[in-house]
């Protein structure tokens, strides 16, 4: 197996990556992903935060572009953020 690193610096991630390597069943993967992206979309910016909802609410409705856009002011306003 490769070494999974989390680049974000909550300590759970590490831990949650491995498991998820290791996971044998859906369900158990499928627990560990929530729980990591879980973790990936939270910031301490409540700013940040919004944006984030708004880019993932805009994904799931298929106003891609729009998605997109969104997302690139999270890039903008947090660049240190796992998904900035």
């Amino acid at each position: 197996m490769l070494p999974v690193r989390a680049d974000q610096t909550d300590a759970k991630l590490d831990d949650l990556l491995r498991q998820l390597q290791s996971a044998h069943e859906l369900e158990q993967s499928q627990f560990i992903d929530s729980r990591i992206w879980d973790i990936w979309h939270r910031h301490t910016d409540r700013q940040v935060d919004k944006t984030m909802a708004i880019g993932m609410l805009n994904m799931q409705q298929g106003a891609l572009r729009k998605s997109l856009a969104t997302d690139n002011k999270v890039v903008l306003i947090a660049t240190h953020f796992a998904e900035g």
